[in-house]
């Protein structure tokens, strides 16, 4: 068991009902979840692989705060790639997000 592990694993549940809820985006929500998980009991494990290809596949895209140095032109290409990356991968990650919180389970 990892020191912190409980309070990882509240700020993964969530993070996880957040996007449940569309109040917070598929990308952004991959970025913490890789991180968060990374010292719990779900580290390594299917679900917290599939957050860290999601973050690593879209770490070229500009999520948070990072948005405020690119262009406008920049950005609205961008906004595009997001736009299709998150429809296409949708399903499967509300799926992980719904296992997170112990909604689904494998």
């Amino acid at each position: 068991m990892y020191p912190d592990s409980g309070r990882q694993l509240a700020e993964a549940h969530a993070t996880a009902e957040a996007v449940l809820r569309g109040e917070i985006s598929i990308l952004e929500a991959a970025r913490v979840l890789a991180s968060t998980l990374r010292e719990t009991d779900l580290a390594d494990t299917k679900t917290h692989l599939f957050f860290v290809g999601v973050s690593s596949e879209s770490d070229d895209l500009p999520i948070g705060a990072v948005r405020k140095y690119w262009s406008p032109e920049s950005l609205k290409r961008k906004d595009q790639e997001i736009a299709a990356y998150e429809s296409r991968i949708r399903e499967q990650f509300m799926s992980a997000c719904r296992r997170v919180i112990g909604v689904e389970t494998g």
